[in-house]
């Protein structure tokens, strides 16, 4: 099945796969890095457009993430993931 926008709530995802929630107890950063270079590969494939929302803001190491087709949204303070991709699902034309 191809979708036309994909749009994934990235903590929950690390939480449900065994070897991301290992590498994200240490360094969640990894582990989010890791999840958007898995599925950077899928975009085309899977489906045309993949967004990513994580819970909170991107780690305080000051790295820059590498270019990646995959779109990556961090949370406001006042939002939870779930709430920031309800409103993009509501916004769908």
């Amino acid at each position: 099945m191809h979708y036309r926008w994909l749009i994934i709530d990235g903590n929950n995802l690390i939480h449900r796969d065994r070897a991301l929630f290992r590498v994200g107890r240490g360094n969640l950063d990894a582990a989010r890095d890791e999840l958007v270079r898995q599925l950077d590969h899928l975009v085309g494939e899977l489906a045309d457009r993949i967004t990513v929302v994580f819970d909170g803001k991107a780690g305080s190491s000051g790295m820059t993430r590498p270019p990646s087709a995959v779109e990556v949204i961090f949370s406001p303070a006042n939002l939870t993931a779930d709430s920031v991709i309800e409103r993009m699902v509501w916004d769908i034309p």
